[in-house]
């Protein structure tokens, strides 16, 4: 088997810098415009609250984020993100941007990130199910019973 791609993008789209200083960044035309430490999905929640604040169309970030799982891919995709950079990138996120055409760049790919939303929503394409599913666990429980991974 052939080692992947390790791209999958617009061809008339410029290459991202691949150093991160915090668990997400975000840019728009080149600015860094948001950054978060948080742990978990935890920044893709406050990147969330930080779009429903500011009027930056969400097609316009590019969004890097140290590990992106199905979990993270679903959220950014429901969030309207359309370029995305991982350090870390999983097998099951992979398919989620390719279902939705998002343009992404990683470091490093694996079959599977340890963590039990990617268990979770292994099947999952909806992002707006995934999203209230996943919302549920942060809040601190669901009909799954389930807590949230600890930070």
């Amino acid at each position: 088997m052939a080692p992947p791609d390790k791209t999958f993008e617009r061809p008339d789209e410029e290459r991202v810098d691949e150093r991160i200083r915090h668990s997400l960044e975000v840019r728009h035309a080149g600015r860094l415009v948001f950054v978060s430490d948080g742990k978990w999905l935890h920044p893709l929640f406050e990147l969330e609250t930080f779009l429903q604040e500011h009027t930056i169309p969400p097609g316009e970030l590019v969004v890097h984020d140290k590990i992106v799982g199905r979990a993270a891919a679903l959220l950014l995709v429901y969030l309207g993100v359309s370029r995305v950079v991982a350090d870390l990138l999983s097998r099951g996120g992979q398919e989620v941007l390719e279902h939705y055409k998002v343009s992404y760049q990683f470091v490093t790919l694996v079959d599977r990130i340890l963590c039990r939303t990617e268990e979770l929503l292994a099947h999952e394409l909806d992002p707006a199910r995934a999203h209230r599913m996943l919302l549920e666990l942060a809040r601190g429980g669901s009909s799954t019973g389930q807590q949230p991974p600890s930070p």
